[in-house]
C-alpha cells in the first residue's frame, strides 16, 4: 500500500497573532504544512508570508519563485540573507472580501536528515470578480544540517486574523 499523509495536528487561531508556530514530530519521513491565512492589515493588497525553521533567523539559503500575479508572469531568484526568512507566498489583507483566505502548502522532504533541507511551497489566492489573483510556486533550501523540529510562519506586515489555520500532515516511517 502506498504511503499517504496522515493528519498530525491542526491549529486554528481564535484571535489575531503575528506568527503561527508548529512542532514537527520525529515519527515521519516527510511533512506537509497546509495553511489557510489572511492578514489583519486593513490596506489593499497582499502581504508576504515567510517561514523559519527551528526558530533560526540566522541560517542562510535561497529560493526560486515563479508566480503569476493578476495575469502577469514573473520569476524571482533570491539568495536569503541572515535576517530574512524564506518567503513562501502571500496573504490577502482584511480589506478584501471576508471569505478570502490564501491557501499555502509547504512540503518538507526528509526533514530529519543531517543534510541541507529542500522545501517546496505552492500558494494561491483567488478572488472571483476582483483584481486579486496570485499563484506562486517556490523551491528553496535551508542551509542548515540540523533536523527540522519546528516551524514559524510570519506575516511581513501585520497579524494573521482569527480563523487562519495551519494543519500538519506526515508520512509515517516504515
Amino acid at each position: 500500500m502506498p504511503n499517504t499523509y496522515d493528519l498530525i495536528s491542526t491549529n486554528v487561531l481564535t484571535s489575531s497573532a503575528t506568527v503561527i508556530t508548529g512542532t514537527l514530530p520525529s515519527a515521519y519521513t516527510d511533512i506537509q504544512i497546509r495553511a489557510s491565512l489572511k492578514s489583519a492589515r486593513t490596506a489593499s493588497g497582499i502581504d508576504g508570508v515567510e517561514i523559519y525553521f527551528n526558530n533560526d533567523t540566522t541560517a542562510t539559503g535561497g529560493r526560486i519563485c515563479l508566480y503569476n500575479e493578476d495575469g502577469a508572469n514573473s520569476k524571482e531568484i533570491q539568495a536569503i540573507g541572515s535576517s530574512t526568512g524564506k518567503q513562501i507566498g502571500g496573504v490577502p489583507t482584511a480589506l478584501l472580501a471576508n471569505e478570502l483566505f490564501s491557501q499555502t502548502t509547504v512540503d518538507l522532504l526528509n526533514y530529519l536528515s543531517n543534510a541541507k533541507k529542500i522545501f517546496y511551497s505552492y500558494h494561491s489566492v483567488q478572488r472571483t470578480g476582483g483584481a486579486t489573483r496570485n499563484i506562486w510556486r517556490t523551491a528553496g533550501v535551508w542551509d542548515s544540517t540540523a533536523p527540522i523540529t519546528s516551524f514559524t510562519l510570519r506575516n511581513f506586515n501585520n497579524n494573521f486574523v482569527a480563523g487562519s489555520a495551519v494543519s500538519i500532515y506526515g508520512i509515517k516511517k516504515a
